[in-house]
């Protein structure tokens, strides 16, 4: 072990190595930062460009751009209410919010600062216990991976909204988006109206950021007297230096932290599950332990810090089914997959015997990377944050410009655009009637996830039975109606004890 760690040593204090982790981390946040491109797309642009290095840089470099376009993603969406990435949806709920109380500084530091709290961590974990928590990986079946999802659908209907039946509307709405499109298992055609377009289901980012994004302009266009972001202008540079958070502040959210860094990393170890549906599960935890969660979703720490925990946390975890097995534990991570076959590598238990060398370097490389991610993510804010200087009718025209570049550059297609647009009216009307935006985008991103589950897992099985009866699944599914009939029972339970009083 200690010889291995020497070798990852070697390797990231390299002159040329560490340049190269270090353009990784800048480009990561840069296509974090930019809506509609994304890690997968980015990791997938940049294997080209890693053929002139060798394998070990390669996969170094994508490892670091992985690990940094998370962070990247919550600036946007802290600052503009755009998500960068889908990760980073979660962010918006208190991200922006804090910011339009005037501490868009304190909330960037809290996202950079967490989010190297949960990518350093997972990196430990990768060296550390990777070949274990890979077989826990392996035990799970279709019926696991269906109760996760819908112990994380439970959790959304929860999530800080005032009516579960709301939360439960916006849910459902965007479960029937999911089912535009051709099945992935039957491969039947679902409201497809033969356009060729609607056969590949709707994009989530255009989703996203329309209900986020486009509905947030259309609502400082409606009002000009408010800039996006409404953030304090006159937050100074000084000012941001003293709202950046302090280890005391994380030490009183330390059981927070120490929860979202386990769910980001169990969830990342997972195949299919990744940073997205950690932030939403560390987010909901968040909520569900607080002594005030009337006050999620208003701007308070633990609304940032445990989202960006886990997400970050997740990138570290799903590199362990990769780098150990050869199973993608992302979208991403199966684009690096792709990158070290092209490389003449073969990922799986055998790699770490063969070319210790090369696992090492990168698995120290993408410690490295969450470290740098720190020291660029705080200098990125000091260069982000002066746009809050600028007028917010320019502004507005910003967030419209981004939004429609976001939408377009998913798949150059203006149709994205036209659905960007719709979700950003729809957005508009659901939150008039205080309908939650956030369990529909949830609704969108595990509805394939639950309904490949589902169905593939009836074909294997034959019954719905196994289910329930698989010991991992049944008891997920027991958590997920507890978690759901919990806020119900509580009120039940207050208004008893008010009469009895």
């Amino acid at each position: 072990m200690f010889e291995n760690l020497i070798v990852g040593l070697n390797f990231v204090t390299d002159p040329t190595n560490f340049a190269i982790i270090i353009i990784g981390v800048v480009l990561g946040i840069l296509v974090g930062i930019l809506p509609g491109l994304g890690s997968t797309a980015a990791v997938a642009i940049m294997i080209p460009v890693t053929f002139t290095m060798t394998p070990t840089q390669a996969i170094a470099m994508l490892g670091a751009l992985y690990a940094a376009s998370t962070t990247g993603g919550s600036i946007t969406a802290i600052l503009f209410r755009v998500p960068g990435e889908s990760s980073s949806a979660v962010a918006v709920l208190d991200g922006y919010p804090m910011g339009k109380k005037g501490k868009g500084g304190r909330a960037l530091g809290l996202a950079a600062i967490s989010s190297a709290i949960g990518g350093i961590f997972s990196a430990i974990v990768l060296m550390t216990l990777a070949p274990q928590l890979a077989k826990v990986a392996l035990s799970f079946d279709q019926a696991e991976y269906f109760a996760i999802t819908i112990f994380a659908l439970s959790a959304v209907i929860s999530l800080g909204s005032k009516s579960q039946l709301k939360s439960a509307i916006s849910l459902f709405i965007g479960l029937f988006v999911v089912t535009i499109g051709v099945s992935d298992v039957t491969g039947i055609d679902r409201f497809v109206f033969d356009s060729n377009y609607l056969r590949y289901g709707v994009s989530l980012t255009a989703v996203a950021v329309g209900l986020f994004g486009f509905s947030e302009f259309l609502r400082c266009a409606a009002t000009p007297t408010s800039a996006p972001p409404p953030s304090s202008q006159q937050e100074s540079g000084h000012r941001i230096r003293a709202d950046l958070t302090t280890i005391k502040d994380f030490w009183r959210m330390k059981v927070t932290v120490a929860r979202s860094l386990l769910i980001g990393t169990f969830l990342g170890i997972l195949p299919g599950t990744g940073s997205t549906i950690s932030s939403i599960i560390s987010y909901n935890e968040a909520v569900r332990s607080s002594k005030t969660p009337e006050k999620f979703g208003t701007g308070v720490d633990e609304g940032i810090v445990a989202p960006e925990v886990a997400n970050n946390a997740a990138t570290g975890g799903s590199l362990v089914p990769t780098l150990t097995l050869g199973i993608p534990g992302s979208g991403t991570t199966a684009v690096i997959l792709a990158a070290m076959i092209s490389h003449g590598l073969t990922p799986g238990p055998l790699l770490f015997t063969s070319n210790s060398e090369l696992v090492w370097g990168v698995l120290a490389a993408f410690l490295m990377a969450n470290v740098l991610m720190l020291v660029v993510g705080l200098t990125a804010i000091w260069m982000v944050v002066k746009v809050l200087s600028i007028p917010g009718s320019v502004l507005n025209v910003f967030v419209f410009l981004l939004c429609v570049m976001g939408a377009f550059g998913i798949n150059n297609n203006l149709i994205d655009v036209w659905i960007m647009l719709i979700f950003g009216l729809l957005g508009v009307v659901l939150e008039k009637y205080d309908y939650p935006l956030m369990p529909l985008v949830v609704g969108i991103i595990l509805g394939p996830m639950i309904e490949n589950a589902l169905e593939t897992g009836l074909i294997i099985y034959g019954s719905f039975w196994p289910f329930v009866t698989r010991p991992i699944g049944g008891t997920v599914l027991v958590l997920a109606l507890i978690a759901l009939a919990f806020p119900t029972l509580k009120h039940l339970y207050g208004r008893t004890f008010q009469r009895t009083n």
